[in-house]
């Protein structure tokens, strides 16, 4: 066991990626490793780099998150996906303003959005914990270093490769190992055409010796998505203003502004003109939308959750990509500008 850790060391030492997060020493400034670490929940390090950056220009530390309105967090937010992970940050900077910031793995999973892979990494990178942090690259090098056949998505299955991973961890430097078995996953142990000739621990590795890298791990066959006709109304009043409605913090694009249903307008779906038809694409949902413009001669009244808005005040709100799709629908069309 000592042998893996001293190989992957090693490696890490002289090859781990040089990100901005990573540049305020050890331990890490945990403002930047939890919103680094947020980010990058199910989003690749390339797509967060400039989205981190612009982050930390706006919110340069904790108190100046917890200060800002949600609108202005979710704004800068636009185009990561996943809302749900700012609208947590948002949460808990504000528990971090008056709590201080945790330093145990348990005091870490008691804020919103926080879960036990991002805990255990930030209690270790932070504080030095010795905590295993079990993301999806770290199970992938455990099964294929132990020749795991079970899928990693069955708890029995997670038990053994924490467990493992557990009695891989280096006394004192378990920051250091979780990052290089991140590093490794990202850049070596690949999903798809690993990269074994390179590999650190190789010598290691059961699944490279008996040439199975590419198979494992093996997980259980994922669920079909559900498909959903949405319709959407840009709605037009004779003053140039559109209607927009705020989605429910609980539902999929929450707190996002988006072009209301007909219907909670009072209008007709199939009414209206033809503007844009096109599918919008989540995890285990997709959206068949039908976006029309309805020119309404006498706008409904505001609501708690809808706002008439010019088009040239737009961007101050945390616009969903449909309702971004949208709009540029109707500047081509020259309805609005």
């Amino acid at each position: 066991m000592a042998a893996v850790a001293a190989d992957l060391l090693a490696w890490f030492a002289q090859t781990g990626r040089d990100l901005p997060w990573r540049r305020s020493g050890r331990p890490r400034d945990p403002y930047q490793a939890w919103v680094a670490e947020s980010m990058l929940q199910q989003t690749r390090v390339e797509t967060v780099l400039p989205y981190y950056d612009r982050w930390l220009a706006a919110f340069p530390d904790v108190g100046a998150l917890a200060a800002a309105p949600l609108d202005a967090v979710l704004a800068q937010w636009q185009g990561l996906g996943y809302y749900r992970r700012a609208r947590h940050l948002h949460a808990a900077a504000r528990t971090v303003v008056a709590d201080g910031w945790p330093h145990t793995v348990a005091g870490w999973r008691v804020l919103p959005g926080v879960g036990p892979y991002m805990a255990a990494a930030l209690a270790s990178l932070c504080d030095g914990v010795e905590a295993a942090a079990l993301d999806g690259n770290a199970l992938r090098v455990l099964a294929r270093l132990s020749g795991e056949e079970g899928a990693v998505d069955l708890p029995a299955v997670r038990a053994r490769l924490a467990a493992l991973a557990t009695s891989l961890l280096p006394s004192g430097r378990a920051g250091e190992w979780n990052e290089a078995v991140m590093d490794l996953g990202a850049t070596i142990c690949r999903p798809r055409k690993p990269r074994c000739g390179d590999c650190p621990v190789r010598g290691h590795c059961l699944a490279a010796a008996s040439g199975r890298a590419a198979d494992l791990p093996v997980r259980r066959p994922r669920r079909p998505q559900v498909v959903e006709d949405v319709a959407m109304a840009v709605a037009l009043a004779p003053d140039g203003r559109l209607c927009l409605q705020r989605r429910p913090d609980d539902a999929l694009l929450g707190g996002l502004w988006v072009f209301p249903d007909p219907a909670r307008l009072g209008l007709d779906p199939a009414a209206g003109w033809p503007l844009l038809a096109f599918t919008h694409v989540f995890t285990h949902r997709r959206w068949r939308i039908d976006g029309r413009l309805h020119p309404i001669a006498v706008p409904p009244p505001e609501a708690d959750d809808l706002r008439w808005v010019r088009p040239d005040a737009l961007d101050g709100l945390a616009l969903a990509a449909p309702t971004r799709r949208l709009l540029a629908a109707a500047q081509r069309a020259q309805y609005i500008w």
